[in-house]
């Protein structure tokens, strides 16, 4: 998890995070990481992109990505979030 943490950190002084994350999912970095799915979604959802939020959350679903809880936790606020608008 650290080592994922840090490739996040690197992905966030970019100034394209996209291609960093982009770059993760092709070499298997982070895959069952629930943190790497949770910063996908808050990325695409500070560029106004809910749908790829979405699908980011429910990519980590689909491969159990652990801890799972913080997971399920952020995409409830995410939904939250996005029903208040």
């Amino acid at each position: 998890v650290r080592y994922v943490r840090v490739w996040l950190a690197y992905a966030d002084a970019c100034t394209a995070p996209l291609d960093v994350m982009v770059y993760m999912q092709s070499k298997a970095i982070g895959q069952r990481c629930s943190v790497f799915y949770r910063c996908m979604a808050r990325y695409f959802e500070s560029r106004a992109q809910p749908a790829h939020a979405d699908d980011a959350y429910h990519q980590g679903f689909a491969v159990c990505a652990t801890p799972l809880r913080p997971l399920i936790d952020a995409y409830r606020f995410f939904r939250d979030r996005r029903h208040q608008r």
